[in-house]
């Protein structure tokens, strides 16, 4: 074996190396999970019954809500021709036990106040309908809406107690609000971040550079302003707009570039570029919230998610106004529940997210929902009007208390603490997501070995045989990272000399591929300079077929075209032959080299002087 052929293979060894400590870390953290569990317990999400709610009168749910095991149901009910509204015809009440529904008499909302509030408002108001319970601290509210406008509404307060409510007043709707839709700052581009030239761009923290000009948006990964071409573009309506004309602004969060441009008398479109990836995705349901995911790993918006790590995930929904409602956090730090609510609808979309896995579960769209103390959560799907409403009842890992197992107080898994195991599991996964992507990512092996010392460098523990002494992949993996990147600075070297190379081939490719197909040919020469050349051409690419990291089947494809080019040329040049004057520029040249031949002296007769 060659020494060329042992360095062209180091990079590969290298690679198979990380693959393998890659495959023990997920081992190790895998028992790590399990172990962790069985001391401080897991709860996965797990449908547990399909339940039915009944009413006394037919009507649709618009929203639940639970204080111990007491439920409060609202709803909205078609009352025909009776003339007063009774807290009844919205109201009702249960409790919850063995996942059933059993019917309460309305004793919590007995307050004269309450009452005579209430009739007020539908004696005035002959159109308004309750649409959703509201929680702000110790306070719940009851919200009704006035008119066809979502933000017309009035709000009855009430105070939360351990075995009830009590009324407060009916004048609280301006506390009924949204929270902060956004958990960042824009930053509005300016002037100076201009970059001037023949195809002018805004620089966005030097990681990608936009564009609202020359009839499209174009976004640029290069600072070039040499060519009007980027990794995407959309048209614009006003062909002629500068680039003071468009208004651009964005948020740099760590390897992602959050970004709005608003085109000249136009709408906002948003968008997320990866600087790692090199990818960008239109998101618009950016203009309604953003909001960071823990451990800022990265950002969540009503239709999906972008992940510091590369993944952009966008779900098909309708473009919606979808605001944010609130998050609810895990009691084991790994689980978190953003909710989500659509205004025109009234109608919530509940969005599990796992920082270990990185992930969200399915998005559960439903018209009301509520979580008990041990962790279950009731929700209604339908929107039809019935007197018997279909529940779904899960599981969640929601609970109020988690049940550790105490016989393990000696256990190190028990004296680290559940909170920072997760953080290492989700680093962890972090770092497994780096160590399963293509050399391609811009500065892999560098990630991972920043990852890698984040790690070691943060946790005193790793090296216990009780956390199955997960130190020892995460070493090997930085020292074979560390090697990595020097093998890979040699590695972009050969296939930048290949792809130079395969470009060559690929330019004579179609020069001659394009040559044959509208050259005339008149001669015998013309056919045999034309083979010689497909003749030569292939002789290339079977030489660079040969070349380390080249495609080869895009060589065998090539070639197989220029075999058919050459197959068919040379039937051509039979059929060629075939004919009379084929051959008549030859004899030409024979008879004339003949006559001449003729004429010369014999070197007997010619003069010496």
């Amino acid at each position: 074996m060659s020494n060329e052929t042992i360095q062209n293979g180091t990079y590969e060894i290298i690679q198979q190396r990380l693959t393998q400590q890659k495959n023990e870390l997920a081992k190790r953290i895998t028992l790590l999970d399990e172990e962790r569990k069985k001391i401080f317990g897991g709860i996965d999400y797990n449908l547990i019954a399909n339940e039915r709610l009944s009413t006394e009168q037919s009507c649709k749910i618009r929203d639940i809500i639970s204080i111990g095991s007491i439920c409060l149901v609202g709803h909205q009910t078609h009352l025909g021709l009776k003339t007063e509204v009774d807290i009844t015809d919205v109201f009702s009440m249960y409790t919850f036990s063995e996942n059933r529904f059993e019917p309460l008499a309305l004793s919590w909302l007995e307050d004269q106040n309450f009452i005579d509030e209430f009739k007020n408002l539908h004696k005035y108001y002959r159109n308004t309908t309750f649409t959703k319970f509201f929680i702000s601290g110790n306070y719940l509210y009851f919200v009704f809406q006035l008119s066809s406008s979502a933000t017309d509404i009035k709000a009855f307060k009430w105070l939360l107690k351990e075995d009830g409510i009590v009324f407060i007043d009916a004048r609280s709707a301006a506390e009924v609000k949204f929270p902060n839709q956004f958990e960042f700052q824009w930053t509005k581009a300016t002037r100076e971040m201009q970059r001037k030239g023949e195809h002018p761009h805004v620089s966005l923290a030097d990681k990608v550079f936009v564009e609202a000009i020359g009839g499209d948006i174009t976004i640029k990964i290069e600072d070039n302003t040499k060519t009007g071409k980027g990794i995407y573009s959309e048209d614009v309506k006003h062909k002629d707009q500068t680039l003071d004309d468009s208004e651009i602004n964005f948020f740099d969060y760590q390897n992602l570039i959050v970004f709005k441009i608003k085109p000249y008398q136009e709408e906002e479109r948003f968008f997320i570029y990866n600087h790692k990836e090199k990818k960008v995705a239109r998101v618009d349901s950016l203009q309604y919230s953003g909001i960071l995911l823990p451990e800022n790993q990265g950002l969540i918006y009503p239709n999906g998610y972008a992940l510091q790590t590369g993944e952009i995930k966008t779900l098909e929904t309708d473009n919606r106004p979808i605001y944010f409602y609130k998050k609810i956090v895990g009691i084991n730090v790994e689980n978190f529940l953003f909710v989500f609510y659509n205004q025109e609808s009234n109608e919530y979309m509940l969005i599990p997210y796992n920082i270990i896995k990185q992930s969200i579960e399915t998005p559960i769209h439903c018209n009301g929902f509520t979580l008990f103390e041990d962790g279950k959560m009731c929700y209604f799907k339908s929107n039809e009007e019935t007197k018997h409403h279909l529940v779904q009842i899960w599981q969640t890992p929601f609970t109020k208390d988690v049940v550790v197992d105490n016989q393990n107080k000696d256990n190190i898994i028990y004296k680290v603490g559940n909170k920072d195991l997760v953080r290492l599991m989700a680093e962890c996964q972090e770092l497994q997501v780096f160590l399963n992507k293509k050399d391609s990512y811009n500065g892999l092996y560098n990630e991972i070995v920043k990852h890698t010392t984040t790690i070691l460098d943060s946790y005193y523990f790793l090296s216990e045989t009780g956390v199955f002494k997960i130190n020892e992949p995460l070493q090997e993996i930085r020292n074979i990272a560390h090697t990595a990147i020097n093998e890979f600075e040699k590695v972009q070297e050969i296939k930048k000399k290949t792809a130079a190379a395969l470009e060559e081939i690929k330019e004579k490719f179609e020069v001659k591929t394009n040559e044959l197909s509208y050259q005339n040919y008149t001669s015998l020469q013309q056919y045999i300079v034309s083979l010689s050349e497909i003749r030569s051409l292939r002789g290339e690419m079977i030489s660079a077929k040969d070349l380390q990291y080249v495609d080869v089947k895009l060589i065998d494809a090539w070639e197989d075209e220029l075999s058919i080019l050459s197959d068919r040329l040379a039937n051509d040049c039979v059929i060629f032959l075939l004919a009379p004057e084929a051959l008549a520029p030859y004899q030409q040249i024979i008879d004339s080299v003949s006559s001449e031949i003729s004429t010369l002296l014999k070197t007997i007769q010619t003069p010496l002087f």
